[in-house]
């Protein structure tokens, strides 16, 4: 994830300040934070109080945007 510039921190902050969040397969939750060029997509599980990333990836804007 460092080749786009994404760190640990790009991926909590996408998570808890998402720019939108979409729902994704099987009730999981998926957040896009556009960051630089890309959307950083973080596919996760919420329990609670309790997050569980699953996978991130980045994307391009253009694909994701306004889902």
């Amino acid at each position: 994830m460092k080749v786009y510039g994404f760190n640990d921190d790009a991926i909590l902050g996408a998570v808890k300040h998402p720019d939108e969040i979409v729902e994704g397969y099987a009730g999981r939750l998926v957040a896009h934070k556009s960051i630089n060029h890309f959307i950083l997509r973080v596919v996760y599980e919420k329990y609670g109080d309790t997050v569980i990333v699953v996978t991130v990836y980045p994307a391009e804007k253009e694909r994701y945007r306004g889902r």
